[in-house]
């Protein structure tokens, strides 16, 4: 073995011991994430999930007034959106849309 082959070998050597020390530091804090994710200190306070719920609601609320329209408009789009995907995937197209169902 000539001594760039040696020395290429021996590069390759440092890489794999490098991705390895990375690779187990990783794994190791990976463990003890797992662990410190039960400690009591990191819990929701019921402050802060108050808020949320508080959040919530007026989010559920604003759907159902402001945004009722909104809803009810994507709602049809999907009809015409799902019946354009059969369209495109129909070999009969003439009798999808005859056996499509209008209602109003």
């Amino acid at each position: 073995m000539n001594h760039s082959s040696r020395r290429l070998l021996a590069w390759v050597f440092v890489l794999l011991l490098v991705c390895w020390v990375v690779f187990a530091i990783a794994r190791r804090r990976s463990a003890s994430s797992e662990k410190d994710a039960t400690n009591p200190d990191d819990v929701v306070s019921s402050e802060r999930v108050n808020q949320f719920t508080a959040l919530e609601a007026r989010e559920q609320k604003m759907d159902q007034t402001v945004w009722a329209k909104e809803r009810e408009a994507e709602e049809c789009g999907r009809t015409f959106e799902s019946l354009w995907d059969a369209l495109n995937a129909a070999t009969n197209k003439l009798e999808l849309i005859a056996a499509f169902p209008v209602d109003e």
